[in-house]
């Protein structure tokens, strides 16, 4: 955005050699007012702001991997923190960023498959809770079978017909649709060509309980007896 004002504007960089951007390296910055008695500076490469007289240290990139797999594999953050003795900002803020990339690339995934034709839809769903447990959420969860592709989709919130058909808008159209006997697939089921309701437990609904149980596993929010919870529906539906 900058370098292109400046380009129509024909003004030169006001370059300050003195002065570098720890974030980009670039020496284009100019003063920025102060606060608690240091100087800020903006870096009109990146738009950055930094302090005068502060060391920036980059988390290295092996770092952040290691944080991204602990986090895979269920650390809470405050255990992350704790075994590679790091700030629990920093970690935070590394699992928040990661986590928010994953999503968009995933709901661009989504988009993609919505014009293609699914075999199978199998739905269920899990209960968890936001900030405490009389707040209580339901993930929709249906696997998407596709032509050598198996894609989970998920969405969150109470247990109603309306949640469900808005679920179901973002989902492809599938040839055969499958779920338990809840009184909500049971209704939606008349309106929906090839849906199968059965009681019990069958191999198509297995498949919704097995990526229950490994949400339960790796997903510290969904975690039985754990003191790790979601805040927001936002960030849960990202961690999923």
């Amino acid at each position: 955005f900058y370098k292109s004002i400046m380009a129509k504007r024909g003004r030169p960089r006001k370059l300050n050699p003195d002065k570098q951007c720890p974030n980009c390296g670039s020496n284009w910055v100019v003063k920025n007012g102060s606060s608690r008695g240091k100087k800020k500076w903006l870096c009109k490469n990146c738009g950055k702001t930094f302090y005068e007289g502060v060391k920036y240290h980059r988390l290295p990139k092996k770092t952040k991997e290691k944080i991204i797999a602990m986090r895979v594999e269920g650390y809470s953050i405050s255990s992350i923190a704790r075994a590679l003795n790091l700030k629990y900002a920093t970690v935070y803020n590394t699992v928040y960023r990661s986590r928010k990339f994953f999503f968009e690339k995933i709901k661009e995934k989504w988009k993609r498959n919505k014009t293609k034709k699914a075999k199978v839809i199998s739905f269920d769903e899990m209960v968890t809770f936001i900030k405490n447990k009389q707040n209580k959420v339901w993930i929709w969860t249906a696997i998407v079978k596709f032509d050598g592709e198996t894609v989970p989709y998920f969405y969150i919130g109470d247990r109603s017909e309306s949640t469900f058909w808005k679920f179901f808008e973002i989902l492809p159209l599938a040839e055969e649709y499958y779920s338990d006997a809840y009184s909500v697939y049971q209704k939606v089921s008349e309106n929906i060509r090839n849906f199968t309701v059965k009681k019990g437990k069958y191999k198509e609904i297995n498949r919704n309980e097995t990526l229950h149980s490994c949400l339960r596993q790796y997903c510290a929010f969904l975690r039985r007896k754990s003191r790790s919870f979601a805040k927001s529906l936002k960030s849960l539906l990202e961690e999923l």
